[in-house]
């Protein structure tokens, strides 16, 4: 049984990772193009 909590702790830690990476990088583009407009 730990084993499954265990995996499952896991997978719910890297999809918020993934998620929270996804809204964190356009932030920090925008950002950037407003500090330094021809920046890519």
């Amino acid at each position: 049984m730990k084993g499954v909590y265990f995996a499952t702790s896991i997978i719910v830690l890297l999809t918020r990772v993934k998620m929270f990476i996804a809204e964190v990088i356009p932030a920090f583009r925008g950002l950037a193009m407003k500090i330094i407009p021809r920046a890519n």
